[in-house]
């Protein structure tokens, strides 16, 4: 605010006022230039959130764009994995990125949150390569401790493959357990079941 300004409303102040005491005018002057000081500290700390969120907002575009880079990457190498008979899991290679991990995070800030993004990011790797290996989905069958729940436990370690449990999916359509199911309507239907889901 300028000194000009404040004059004004001093002078504006003194118009009000005329016939009040010099100490209650001298209060309204005092009371207007502390108003206006403290808009002007508003302002300013309303511009200084609003510079703050654009840094924030140009970070996420630079985040955004390198993950979109990474995920095409890793087609790339996928590629080069294919083209030249190499194996597409290497697991040597994960433990690679977790002891430069581990060491590039070493007394940072944030190291915690950071471990979990890579997580996330790493985790989203897999199914890229997943999706590239299998444009399908994957059913396992078999009897009971055939090791189904083993196999796909591993597979979805691998490669972060979202599993469906069929008996879990029909009970809670169902709203019983797979044996009430048996039991209430037979064995013909939680086949159909089955196969509906299957099909789905």
């Amino acid at each position: 605010m300028s000194p000009d300004r404040c004059l004004t409303y001093a002078e504006l102040f003194r118009k009000q006022g005329k016939g009040c005491s010099p100490i209650i005018q001298k209060r309204r002057i005092i009371a207007m230039e502390n108003k206006t000081v403290s808009s002007r500290k508003h302002e300013d700390n309303a511009s200084r959130l609003t510079e703050l969120r654009d840094s924030l907002h140009q970070c996420d575009e630079i985040i955004i764009d390198a993950l979109l880079t990474r995920g095409k990457i890793i087609e790339d190498i996928m590629s080069f994995k294919e083209e030249h008979g190499m194996p597409v899991l290497q697991p040597e290679q994960e433990a690679r990125q977790n002891s430069w991990l581990s060491e590039r995070l070493s007394g940072k800030r944030f190291s915690e949150e950071i471990r979990d993004i890579f997580h996330c990011i790493r985790e989203h790797s897999k199914r890229i390569q997943a999706r590239r290996l299998f444009d399908y989905n994957i059913f396992l069958i078999g009897f009971m401790g055939a090791g189904k729940s083993t196999m796909t436990g591993y597979m979805q370690t691998l490669f972060a493959m979202k599993t469906i449990e069929m008996d879990e999916v029909i009970a809670s359509r169902e709203g019983m357990s797979i044996s009430d199911i048996f039991e209430v309507h037979g064995e013909a239907y939680f086949r159909s079941l089955e196969t509906a889901l299957l099909s789905e």
